[in-house]
């Protein structure tokens, strides 16, 4: 891996309805970032885009706006229009 992962510290004790932050569980109403977290280390590492190659598996998961000053922005999966 040529990027640290980045330990997120999600909160499993919610149990979310609809579209929600991975972190914070709480409900997404405005913009979100979308990241890959390690499903290896049961979903609380994010992976930088570039060492997805080199990652067993993965998914794909949304981090809400506040939850998201914790991830450098290289982190994150840029939208293709």
């Amino acid at each position: 891996m040529k990027h640290e992962e980045i330990y997120l510290d999600p909160d499993f004790r919610k149990s979310p309805k609809g579209p929600h932050c991975h972190i914070c569980q709480r409900a997404l109403k405005g913009n979100s970032v979308r990241v890959y977290v390690s499903q290896e280390s049961n979903w609380s590492n994010a992976i930088h885009p570039e060492d997805i190659g080199e990652v067993g598996d993965y998914d794909i998961v949304n981090i809400g706006p506040e939850c998201s000053k914790i991830i450098p922005a290289s982190y994150y999966i840029m939208k293709t229009k």
